[in-house]
């Protein structure tokens, strides 16, 4: 009963750097441990797929590593690990992965340390306690200025010791590689730099575990029933409550998504005239916005129009010219932008083949 109690209360968690994650007597004992990894739930699945990977000693061709990133992107309904920590234990068996990936990968998204960029500089450059980071927000906002997000802005200030504006400036205007080399140099320097499981936020919680375990021990067989029928309730109250404002989610997105195709519709037929560049733009749409053939037809209907109606309305009169071909299929639109000469001169499918997006 208290084994079942303490894995209900670290179900709660949906980070778990947590005391004793599998004991001796667990078929997993002998699994990596992950509790040393920071892992935020903004992180790629593609970089968790990579540590899980590693921790295999397994290689694999590119093309496969691709698929089971896109496979499990698919599943968890997102690219990044914060889909993946949100998945219920039924949900993970459903997996579509070899078995000890799937089982590594459920490992890594519950032990490793969800910390947000702040977390990792304060592991990194402040032996995991708190800093203040308020008394830094008038050199980011000097920062901000020049283009750079906030989180590059901390990053830059912490490794240049907080000293002058253009130190900070002129580190985030080196190339990656050095970037990485002054990084690591300063964390060397600072010489305060602690494992991700260290900061002060899991050290709070681990001791909050530790102390709960104690409660727990502490009472009767009658006592620990009715607290694990309490929390396998609470447990079912919040799984229905997320299903509701995830549904109430999806509706809103729905409407949202019919509203504008409606728009478009209405734009589309004001000249009472539809001709073929205008077809083929309207297919892509659709496409795109994963219009179907009901909710099409639901929009007509809302506009006053039906299919017989609309399609009297197009003139199938090629109005195709050069200007709007993409220069490496010959085919419209041509509405993607090479960077940095900034020519608008492909169609989203040669783009997505021939350049990796920005």
């Amino acid at each position: 009963l208290f084994d079942l109690l303490v894995q209900g209360y670290l179900y709660h968690f949906s980070m778990a750097a947590t005391i004793d994650f599998h004991g001796p007597e667990s078929k997993y004992f002998l699994t990596p441990d992950f509790t040393t990894i920071a892992l935020s739930d903004e992180e790629s699945i593609s970089k968790a797929l990579d540590i899980v990977l590693r921790a295999k000693r397994k290689s694999v061709l590119p093309a496969e590593r691709d698929i089971l990133v896109k496979n499990i992107s698919t599943f968890a309904k997102g690219e990044d690990v914060g889909c993946l920590r949100s998945l219920q234990d039924f949900e993970w068996k459903q997996l579509d992965v070899p078995l000890i990936c799937r089982i590594y990968l459920r490992h890594l998204c519950m032990q490793s340390c969800a910390l947000t960029t702040q977390e990792l500089l304060e592991c990194d450059f402040n032996s995991g306690l708190k800093f203040n980071w308020t008394e830094l927000q008038d050199k980011v906002t000097q920062i901000l200025a020049l283009g750079f997000s906030r989180n590059e802005a901390l990053e830059a200030i912490m490794v240049t010791d907080n000293k002058q504006v253009e130190l900070a400036a002129q580190y985030l205007l080196t190339d990656e590689e050095t970037r990485k080399m002054e990084y690591e140099r300063a964390k060397r320097q600072k010489n305060q730099c602690v494992p991700p499981n260290r900061h002060y936020t899991i050290v709070e919680r681990v001791k909050k575990e530790k102390d709960q375990k104690l409660a727990w021990q502490q009472k009767s067989e009658t006592e620990l029933r009715l607290e694990i029928q309490q929390r396998k309730q609470e447990a079912a109250s919040i799984r229905a409550e997320r299903m509701k404002l995830e549904k109430k989610r999806d509706d809103i997105a729905n409407e949202s998504r019919l509203t504008l195709y409606k728009e478009y519709l209405r734009g589309l037929t004001a000249e009472k005239s539809i001709n073929t560049a205008e077809l083929a733009h309207m297919d892509r749409y659709k496409t795109q916005r994963k219009i179907n053939d009901e909710d099409h037809g639901k929009t007509l209907e809302a506009l006053g129009l039906d299919e017989a109606s609309f399609d009297k309305l197009k003139s199938y009169e090629d109005v195709t010219t050069n200007e709007d071909e993409c220069v490496v299929c010959y085919e419209p639109p041509k509405d993607h932008m090479i960077i940095p000469c900034n020519h608008v001169c492909l169609c989203p499918e040669c783009a997505e083949e021939n350049f990796i997006a920005p």
